[in-house]
């Protein structure tokens, strides 16, 4: 039975380096993200998403996208986007600590 989950809770990067946020359980059928929010306060800074394996081997899911605070975005390019079993979402963000992301999910 398909459940919906928060993903990623308010979490907010560190480095300029892809983090992973979350991993797909390797059991499942893949996650199907339901929403998505990524909220700036203050400056001007970007972000992007990728999904896959590893950082290295992940894909760019949502491009640099820049944000100029206060602002939150919601990029429709993810919603619905399937993260396969065992796979995880990786957010790199320009500066650490200066965008918090929030996302959902249906566990399949």
């Amino acid at each position: 039975m398909a459940t919906i989950v928060a993903i990623i809770d308010g979490v907010q990067n560190t480095v300029n380096t892809a983090v992973d946020m979350y991993t797909s359980p390797a059991a499942g059928g893949g996650t199907r993200i339901t929403s998505f929010t990524a909220s700036l306060i203050t400056g001007t800074h970007t972000y992007r998403v990728f999904v896959g394996a590893t950082a290295i081997a992940a894909k760019e899911i949502i491009p640099a996208t820049g944000m100029r605070g206060p602002e939150n975005d919601s990029p429709l390019g993810i919603i619905g986007h399937l993260v396969p079993a065992g796979e995880k979402i990786f957010v790199q963000i320009s500066t650490g600590t200066t965008i918090t992301v929030r996302a959902t999910g249906t566990e399949l």
